[in-house]
């Protein structure tokens, strides 16, 4: 895969949203915050964060349930998330108390739990 530097994609940026100019700040995980400014005012005129197709849904198994955390690209659409779904039919007997990465499996009726992701254990 070709690397860009963030000159270049900053300058790609404020081309295609039509504006004089843009910022990109990159953070930590590999998340882009993107903000372009008007041509006419130099205002910003909305901010866009983009984010690492592969970060996964987090689940974080508790003595009274379970929490999952989505990754951005569910939003807005949490409801008809399929990890949520399968989740709250799938999962009789979770493993141990903690913080896991999970996935469904090729057909999409089962959850996958991966490894754990808060360090313990």
């Amino acid at each position: 895969m070709a690397q860009i530097t963030k000159a270049d994609f900053t300058n790609w940026v404020a081309r295609v949203l039509n504006a004089d100019m843009a910022e990109c700040d990159v953070a930590a995980d590999g998340s882009i915050l993107v903000t372009p400014f008007d041509p006419i005012d130099g205002a910003p005129t909305f901010r866009l964060l983009v984010t690492a197709a592969d970060e996964p849904h987090l689940i974080q198994f508790r003595a009274d349930g379970f929490t999952i955390q989505h990754p951005l690209r569910c939003r807005p659409n949490l409801f008809a998330c399929p990890v949520n779904t399968v989740a709250h039919t799938d999962l009789a007997e979770p493993p141990e108390l903690g913080v896991y990465a999970v996935e469904l499996n090729d057909t999409g009726d089962r959850l996958l739990v991966g490894e754990r992701q808060d360090g313990e254990g």
